[in-house]
């Protein structure tokens, strides 16, 4: 479920929900299921990711009432999960009148050329499919492009995109779906997630890469429950189809800024094979690692100490906690380790303010992105993220090349997220 804010779309968390509404409705499952295991890296967030209706296999993880899966607790470090998916289920074949609102619901104003298109390519449908349609034909067929250096927009973001520039990327093109769909009073929603991913030959595993984050829709029709539609396939096929790197490759944008990525350079054979053997290595010590659960652990003091009795275990159990609070005592008197770098301690901060405000940061991106997409939820501060910008790309990536500490605390002080100049 989501909602749109001062344009800018919000989950419903757990506890925004009513009490009927934190659970899934019971969905007809058919055909053979997909069981596989992710590893996923720390977001700061509580979003889990797994294909099209998922089911937890594991304790601790919850399946909401809109099929999405959710910890409890944030994810501050890398964690293995498994789960169990039917692609082909239909969800949401009954739409409660609480929900109806939630996903049909806009704004009391703004983007009125917006508005009037819908109730017009509405009204010229005969049923919300073909309504879909005519949304997707407009898209097709009108001039316009996906690029990740978009114009900024105004006041009015819809009606400047759809009327206006015609530029954009994914989350450009979902989001003025999403509007025109429930202008028209068609549930619709926002997904945020990730399309396509790259298979390594080396274990069979698929890596999915932040640059794979994409945004779609999901739109609710009668007798069939949310159906997926991807309005920037219609506008660039080549990034549903090829990946992100083939769609904007005429642009050069393609991470233009991480130039040391050995993502760059995958058409090099040796230095492909080097990435992919290396990123194999890495999965088996995630998967040892991250995925040591208390089976393993018995099977492994079995291994080391034999049979496991009572006695037994509590003189390895004591021991244990003999060398643990021996190592902390030992690091409290010689005080060891460096304090985190406070040029990292910013950005983390400055992170969190932003994700508070709606601006989608995400675990890899540099600050030079990051702000970048600030700037375009707010252009009134354009001056201010883009100097913060240029303040922490020197710091961070250029260390002795003038760089100013003071004048990067004195600029967060200052800066105010504004949305109108």
């Amino acid at each position: 479920m989501s909602v749109l804010e001062d344009d800018t779309w919000r989950s419903l968390r757990f506890f925004d929900l009513p009490p009927s509404q934190r659970r899934p409705a019971p969905v007809e499952t058919e055909g053979e299921p997909l069981d596989y295991s992710v590893i996923i890296e720390p977001t700061q967030q509580n979003w889990l990711y797994a294909l099209r209706f998922a089911r937890p296999q594991d304790a601790g993880v919850m399946a909401l009432a809109d099929y999405t899966l959710y910890s409890p607790g944030i994810l501050e470090s890398e964690r293995r999960y498994s789960v169990r998916s039917w692609p082909a289920a239909a969800i949401g074949l009954e739409l409660d009148p609480w929900r109806r609102r939630v996903e049909t619901r806009l704004p009391e104003e703004g983007n009125p050329r917006s508005r009037a298109l819908a109730e017009e390519l509405h009204a010229a449908a005969d049923s919300d499919a073909a309504y879909i349609d005519r949304v997707l034909a407009l898209f097709r067929e009108q001039p316009f492009r996906y690029t990740l250096q978009p114009p900024l927009l105004g006041e009015e973001p819809v009606d400047d995109f759809l009327f206006g520039t015609r530029a954009g990327f994914c989350e450009h093109y979902a989001n003025a779906f999403a509007v025109l769909m429930r202008a028209a009073g068609v549930p619709a929603r926002v997904v945020a997630g990730y399309q396509g991913g790259e298979i390594n030959p080396m274990n069979g595993t698929v890596i999915v890469h932040q640059f794979d984050a994409h945004a779609w829709n999901e739109v609710w029709l009668e007798g069939r429950g949310w159906v997926r539609v991807d309005p920037t396939a219609a506008v660039s096929p080549a990034r549903v189809e090829f990946g992100l790197e083939t769609a904007v490759q005429g642009e050069g944008s393609f991470l233009a800024d991480s130039p040391l990525s050995p993502l760059r350079y995958r058409g090099i054979d040796w230095v492909n094979a080097l990435r992919l053997r290396y990123d194999a290595l890495t999965y088996r010590w995630q998967s040892w690692v991250v995925g040591f659960d208390a089976e393993q652990q018995v099977e492994l003091l079995g291994e080391w100490f034999g049979r496991i009795d009572a006695k037994r275990f509590i003189a390895v159990l004591l021991g244990a906690f003999g060398v643990v609070l021996a190592a902390v005592a030992l690091s409290l008197l010689v005080r060891a380790g460096p304090r985190r770098d406070p040029v990292a301690r910013a950005w983390g901060r400055l992170r969190g303010r932003l994700r508070a405000r709606g601006v989608p940061v995400h675990a890899g991106d540099s600050p030079a992105s990051a702000l970048a997409r600030a700037r375009i939820v707010f252009p009134g501060s354009g001056s201010e993220l883009d100097a913060l910008a240029e303040d922490f790309t020197a710091l961070l990536y250029r260390p002795g090349a003038g760089g100013d500490l003071r004048q990067l605390r004195a600029r967060l002080r200052r800066l105010r997220l504004r949305r109108r100049a």
